[in-house]
């Protein structure tokens, strides 16, 4: 997310926490925490704005951790349904929060251009990849405009505050970077290449085949014990839930590929085209879709493809 507020005059101890983030703020992708702060602190709600900006949508497995969402969110942007949040948060914001869709990166320097950047006071950064924290720290220096840098890849975690030529910036060290750490966003949603395809598909078989089947068992173990702690009593509850919805039979295991089939390859693919259509277009006119980035496609089950037969043979019999 990207967050944009103007200077105003502080008075009381409560607007002087807000003076601290200075006159414009910036922050970007992953900033449910950030977002709430600032809301709390009654940031951009007098003289100021806000601007947030994400491409994704917001998917179940984000709710665990980004609690701006809700489970009835799902599939909806994620920059609009984060500003609404914030509003409700402190309805003093209504009318100062603009939610865009559109990735900051070189492509969309047209629209981010120095003009922009030279325009805000404070930039945060919240996100989950190396390439897209070097460009933000890059234009912030270029322009003089100081950066909380935060993000995570993978496992790992950062946060930096960055004065352009009064302290290093984010590129002043490089970490070594891992080739097999993929942003969670672009694996979910926005696969480039072939790499992501498959990463995506790891990702599938090792929630459907060893993980809900371990929870499972751990079910069948809590049922000799009446002590259960706390921290699995939600994997002890989903795993129960998918148990009563597995398979009886053979015919059930065909049932239900054929759905895993439509889900994956027609229904979330249309759900994400309805969200995004093929020809869409960003506040500024400019297509939603361009490269690397590009829509997908729908898949119907063609029984003469030995693809989708093996698809649907291999998921059944396992």
């Amino acid at each position: 997310f990207f967050f944009f507020f103007f200077f105003f005059k502080q008075k009381t101890a409560y607007e002087m926490l807000r003076s601290l983030v200075g006159s414009e703020m910036c922050i970007r992708d992953r900033g449910c925490e950030l977002l709430k702060n600032c809301a709390v602190l009654g940031i951009g709600s007098r003289n100021g704005s806000i601007t947030l900006t994400d491409p994704d949508v917001i998917e179940v497995s984000n709710l665990n951790r980004q609690f701006l969402f809700k489970e009835k969110h799902v599939r909806k942007p994620k920059s609009t349904t984060a500003a609404a949040a914030i509003i409700q948060i402190n309805p003093t914001l209504a009318g100062k929060v603009i939610a865009r869709t559109e990735k900051v990166s070189e492509d969309t320097c047209d629209i981010y251009d120095d003009k922009f950047f030279s325009g805000v006071n404070t930039v945060m950064n919240a996100l989950d990849n190396v390439q897209a924290r070097r460009y933000i720290d890059s234009r912030c220096v270029s322009n003089k405009v100081p950066l909380l840098e935060s993000g995570t890849l993978g496992s790992k975690g950062h946060v930096q505050v960055i004065i352009p030529y009064k302290t290093e910036s984010y590129s002043s060290q490089n970490d070594p970077e891992e080739e097999t750490d993929i942003p969670v966003c672009t694996l979910k949603m926005f696969p480039e290449d072939a790499l992501h395809c498959i990463e995506w598909a790891r990702d599938k078989f090792e929630k459907i085949f060893v993980q809900k089947p371990k929870n499972l068992q751990n079910f069948m173990s809590s049922l000799e014990t009446t002590e259960v702690e706390e921290q699995d009593a939600k994997m002890i509850a989903d795993a129960f839930n998918w148990a009563m919805k597995m398979p009886k039979d053979f015919n059930d295991c065909v049932k239900y590929t054929a759905k895993k089939f439509a889900k994956y390859f027609s229904n979330d693919i249309k759900q994400l085209l309805y969200v995004y259509p093929a020809d869409a277009k960003g506040k500024d006119g400019l297509p939603f879709w361009t490269l690397p980035k590009r829509p997908p496609h729908e898949v119907l089950f063609d029984p003469h493809n030995p693809l989708h037969i093996d698809f649907c043979l291999l998921y059944t019999s396992d």
